[in-house]
């Protein structure tokens, strides 16, 4: 009896036949059941009329079609026309019971034509999770397009352009593969150029990991002839299927044969990069590889119901993009430091280590804009017979004397004034202060570099002239440096 009673409570539990709805097609026909998997089936490209027969339909259902590549879709049901309902697929309400419908549409190329069954909760359910997931994608990577712009706006790096570029097509491809403007505007004709989002998308996808992986310069002959040139004919032949319309499906074949050469040739050379030194390479050929398993995954299995299997491509593409996110602002790190760097180069003297002429102009403009009752002073620092000391030392014994001068001076000073090589054998130095302070340095400088020994040479021995102007309130650079100049000359002329 224990088992009688266990046996007739798994009957109870199994799931009641809810009804199904029978679609045909010429001679091709698929049956859909209630709340079931997907199903697709064959049609011819032109005008098509398919017959659907529902039967015993336990409660309303919605029969969803998906709209890709479909014109002027209409249904009709005992000579009435159903309007579809505002979703990402061409939805309409089938009545509880059994009946009858005429489907007609214009559909590009012979093709499966997708669609499902399903009850108003499981309906509302697969919304839900089809807008999250899509919503979620979309707006990373138009968040990614649009910061990848203003990068490329700001830096004119191209692989930032390319990025933005490439991140946006995939967006606009996705959007209309799954629906969202039908979902937006509440119609389908504008859906069709998919083929051409897809061309663009590869196009733009492959200039940008060329040019991120710097092939054009590292395999030149590889990139144009394995890789662009490809790319260049996926894009050609997916605009011209906006032309002729009946080479659909032949062109379709090409691009994506095309499509999944140049996935491979791409992680080929990234990972020979990679061997080469280049980290990003590495992750590079991951971020290719997602992809290529998306690709791969969507097109085995384009019609069945699985979640992996039918969101697979928009979760490798999610992966994908946040992986090249990293990269990005990887390489935006790179380069932010080659610009510090080359801005400390342009503007430090590689002689001896301080600020260049234009270097000390710079740091001194952020300083000299000073209140009227503050004291300001530059003074003017020129070796003594500085021409006498290339003549008996040579030229490197020249540049030890300067390295040295330069040295002596900078420990003086610490941080209370800044230094700078204005020319060959002249130095320049700006602080600020009170007016007893400004003479005290002007005293130490004075005393310091009366007698500076370098080292190495127990009988080699520079001494400089240190001209000086202070100047109470605002003044122009320029005046402060002619009037210390003067000053530095005319010590110079009483000392001859």
């Amino acid at each position: 009896m224990r088992l009688l009673a266990v046996f007739i409570l798994m009957l109870c539990c199994l799931p009641a036949f809810a009804g199904q709805c029978q679609l045909s097609a010429g001679s091709a026909s698929q049956t859909a059941t209630l709340d079931g998997p997907q199903r697709a089936i064959a049609i011819e490209g032109g005008k098509v009329a398919i017959t659907v027969r529902c039967q015993d339909l336990a409660t309303e259902a919605v029969l969803q079609f998906r709209a890709l590549a479909l014109h002027q879709p209409k249904l009709e049901m005992a000579g009435t026309a159903i309007e579809a309902e505002p979703n990402h697929r061409l939805a309409y309400p089938i009545p509880k019971g059994s009946s009858s419908a005429l489907f007609t549409v214009q559909s590009d190329l012979p093709r499966p034509l997708s669609f499902q069954l399903s009850d108003r909760r499981h309906y509302r359910q697969a919304n839900i999770r089809h807008n999250a997931m899509m919503f979620s994608y979309l707006g990373v990577a138009l968040a990614l397009s649009f910061y990848n712009l203003l990068l490329w706006l700001r830096m004119g790096e191209w692989q930032f352009g390319l990025y933005s570029a490439y991140t946006l097509a995939t967006a606009w491809f996705f959007a209309t593969q799954e629906g969202i403007p039908l979902l937006l505007a509440g119609q389908s004709y504008w859906l069709v150029p998919s083929l051409p989002l897809a061309g663009l998308t590869v196009f733009t996808g492959t200039l940008f990991f060329a040019q991120f992986l710097a092939l054009p310069r590292h395999h030149p002959r590889f990139c144009r002839w394995l890789v662009q040139l490809p790319a260049l004919f996926v894009l050609l032949f997916s605009l011209i299927t906006l032309a002729f319309g009946n080479t659909h499906k032949l062109l379709d074949a090409l691009m994506g044969l095309l499509t999944i050469w140049l996935q491979l040739c791409l992680m080929g050379l990234a990972l020979l990069r990679a061997v080469k030194g280049d980290r990003d390479g590495v992750w590079t050929a991951v971020a290719l590889a997602l992809l290529l398993v998306g690709i791969l995954t969507r097109r085995q299995t384009a019609n069945g119901g699985d979640f992996i299997a039918y969101y697979g491509l928009i979760i490798a593409a999610l992966l994908e993009a946040m992986l090249l996110a990293y990269m990005v602002a990887r390489r935006l790190r790179v380069i932010k430091q080659e610009h510090r760097q080359a801005l400390h180069m342009a503007l430090t003297d590689p002689l001896t280590g301080i600020l260049n002429r234009q270097g000390w102009q710079k740091a001194v403009a952020g300083q000299s804009c000073i209140a009227p009752e503050q004291w300001q002073a530059v003074y003017f620092i020129d070796l003594n017979a500085f021409k006498a000391v290339n003549d008996q030392h040579g030229h490197l014994g020249g540049d030890k004397a300067l390295v040295t001068v330069a040295n002596v001076t900078q420990r003086l000073l610490g941080h209370e004034a800044t230094l700078g090589r204005y020319a060959g054998d002249e130095f320049v130095v700006y602080s600020r202060g009170q007016r007893e302070q400004l003479a005290e340095l002007t005293q130490r400088l004075r005393r310091q570099l009366s007698a500076v020994m370098v080292p190495g040479h127990p009988n080699f021995k520079v001494s400089a002239t240190v001209g000086v102007h202070y100047q109470q309130g605002p003044c122009s650079l320029e005046e402060l440096l002619a009037a210390a100049d003067s000053s530095m000359y005319q010590l110079k002329a009483g000392a001859d």
